[in-house]
C-alpha cells in the first residue's frame, strides 16, 4: 500500500477518536483533519464528508457501475508519485469510468493517466457426464492494465469566480477622436508570451536571454506605439494566440515536465493581468472599438491562460462598458466573422491530445482538418477572405498558396527562446504583427521584430 493511500486509510480511525466538536466550524474542523494527516484541505474535506456518509472510505465514483468478475489482480505498485494495477477480467474494459469501477480506484487521490485492455481465448474440453462426447468452449479473458498519478490541489480547484465578482472598477469617460477611415478595420495580433519562464536559469543559457515583467512591459508599450503609429481605423480586434503563460507550478498545462521560471504563479498571474489591461488603456483613447480574442487552449498556459483573461476581461469591460470587448476562446479552433473576413484562431497544440500539432508547413492531414472545419461551419463561400492564425511553431511563416479557401499562418512569439530552445535551436526571432484591412484584395501589414540578441 502506498504512503498516501495508508494516510487515507487512517482517516476514519482519526475522525473516531477527534470527533468534532459542537460548536466548531466545520472548516476549521476540515483544516485540522488535513494538517494532521499532511493533505490538501479540500481531499480533508472531502474524506470527512464520505466518512460521515458512508461510515467508511469510499471512491468518488458515482456513474452506473458495470458489473465485471475480477479473477485475479496480478499486480499492483504504488509510490507517493504514481500508481499501477493489473487484473484479470471477464469483461472488456472500455473507458476510464469502467477501470475506476473495476479497480476501486480512489478519485479523490488518484487520478487515471492511461488504461490498457488486452484480450486472449481460452479454450477448454468440458465433460457434461458419464457416457457423453467432451467438447470445446473458448472463452476470452481480459487483462486490464491502468497507470496512475496522484491528484493534487491545482489551479481548477481556486474558486476564482467568487474573486472576480468583488472586482469594483469605476467606469473611464475616455471618448475617442474619430479618425479618418481608409481601412475597414485594423488588427493586432501576438501569441506565445510565456509570462514566467526564465529563459536563463544560472546565467548558463546560450545565447544568454532574458525574459521577465520590466521586458514584458517594454514591449506592450512597442505594441502600443506601432498600433497608434499606424491606426487607419477606429475599430481594433486584439488576437492573443496562447501560451499566454509559460506553465503553472513550473509545470507545462500537461504536466508532463518541468519549466524553469522566474516568477511564482501569483506573480506570474499579476504580471499577465496587468500587461493586458496595459495594453487596452493604452490604446482606448484611440479606437472607438476594441474587440480581445483569447485563445486559451493550448499546451503551455491551459486553464491558468483562462484564469488570467477571465481576471483581464471582468476588470476591462467593466472599466470600458460597451467599448472593449473580450472574447475567451475554450475551443481547440474557432472563428469570428467581420464582413466578409474570416479569422479561424488556433493555438497549434491543445492542453490534452496532440502531440504534434500543426506544423509549421501545413500537411494533408491538418489541411483536412480546416476544411471540415470550414464545411461544418458554412464557410466555403467564395466570396469569403478567410484566414487560420496559429501560434506554438514560434516562426513567422504564411501560405497563402496552399489552399484555394484559406491563408495559412504562423505568427512568431512574443517572448524570446526558452533556454530549451535555445540549446535545441536557434535564438529566432520574436514580435508581433499589425494589419489595417483595407479590403479583401488589399491587406497592409507592419511587423516589429525584436533584436533579442542583446537589447530590444
Amino acid at each position: 500500500m502506498s504512503e498516501i493511500k495508508a494516510i487515507y486509510e487512517l482517516i476514519p480511525e482519526w475522525i473516531e477518536a477527534n470527533p468534532k466538536q459542537e460548536g466548531v466550524p466545520s472548516n476549521d474542523y476540515y483544516q485540522r483533519v488535513a494538517e494532521a494527516h499532511g493533505i490538501a484541505y479540500n481531499n480533508a474535506k472531502n474524506r470527512v464528508l464520505n466518512y460521515l456518509k458512508y461510515g467508511k472510505a469510499v471512491t468518488s465514483y458515482k456513474g452506473k457501475k458495470k458489473k465485471f468478475k475480477k479473477t485475479s489482480t496480478t499486480k499492483s505498485e504504488f509510490t507517493p508519485d504514481k500508481g499501477y494495477m493489473e487484473g484479470k477480467s471477464t469483461k472488456r474494459i472500455t473507458s476510464v469510468a469502467e477501470a475506476v469501477a473495476f479497480f476501486e480506484i480512489d478519485t479523490e487521490i488518484w487520478s487515471v493517466e492511461k488504461v490498457k485492455c488486452n484480450a486472449w481465448d481460452v479454450t477448454m474440453k468440458l465433460d457434461d457426464g458419464p457416457g457423453t462426447q467432451k467438447r470445446a468452449e473458448t472463452k476470452t479473458n481480459y487483462q486490464v492494465a491502468v497507470w496512475l498519478k496522484p491528484k493534487q490541489e491545482g489551479l481548477m480547484d481556486i474558486d476564482f469566480t467568487s474573486i472576480f465578482e468583488k472586482i469594483q472598477v469605476k467606469p473611464s469617460k475616455v471618448k475617442p477622436e474619430p479618425v479618418y477611415q481608409t481601412s475597414i478595420f485594423d488588427r493586432l495580433i501576438y501569441t506565445d508570451v510565456h509570462i514566467g519562464m526564465e529563459t536563463n536559469p544560472d546565467g548558463t543559457s546560450l545565447y544568454g536571454l532574458n525574459w521577465n515583467e520590466e521586458l514584458l512591459m517594454e514591449r506592450a508599450k512597442m505594441m502600443i506605439d506601432l498600433a497608434a503609429k499606424n491606426q487607419r481605423s477606429n475599430t481594433l480586434y486584439i488576437d492573443e494566440l496562447g501560451d499566454l503563460m509559460d506553465g503553472w507550478d513550473g509545470k507545462t498545462v500537461r504536466r508532463e515536465h518541468d519549466l524553469p521560471q522566474n516568477m511564482t504563479n501569483q506573480e506570474a498571474y499579476d504580471a499577465g493581468v496587468r500587461f493586458k489591461c496595459y495594453i487596452i488603456d493604452g490604446l482606448a483613447s484611440l479606437y472607438s472599438k476594441i474587440v480581445c480574442h483569447n485563445v486559451c487552449v493550448d499546451n503551455h498556459a491551459g486553464a491558468f491562460g483562462y484564469v488570467v483573461n477571465q481576471g483581464f476581461k471582468k476588470y476591462i469591460e467593466a472599466k470600458y462598458p460597451g467599448h472593449v470587448e473580450v472574447h475567451n476562446q475554450i475551443k481547440f479552433i474557432d472563428h469570428y466573422q467581420v464582413g466578409d473576413f474570416v479569422f479561424l484562431l488556433c493555438h497549434g497544440k491543445d492542453d490534452k491530445n496532440m502531440r504534434t500539432g500543426f506544423k509549421p508547413i501545413l500537411d494533408k492531414d491538418s489541411k483536412e482538418k480546416i476544411d471540415n472545419y470550414l464545411y461544418i461551419n458554412e464557410l466555403e463561400s467564395k466570396r469569403l477572405r478567410i484566414e487560420f492564425n496559429k501560434g506554438d511553431s514560434h516562426q513567422y511563416l504564411k501560405d497563402w498558396s496552399v489552399s484555394q479557401k484559406f491563408h495559412y499562418e504562423n505568427f512568431f512569439p512574443l517572448s524570446p527562446a526558452s533556454n530549451w530552445g535555445q540549446t535545441n535551436f536557434k535564438p529566432g526571432r520574436s514580435g508581433f504583427v499589425f494589419r489595417n484591412y483595407l479590403s479583401k484584395a488589399s491587406v497592409s501589414e507592419t511587423s516589429y521584430v525584436f533584436n533579442d540578441i542583446g537589447s530590444c
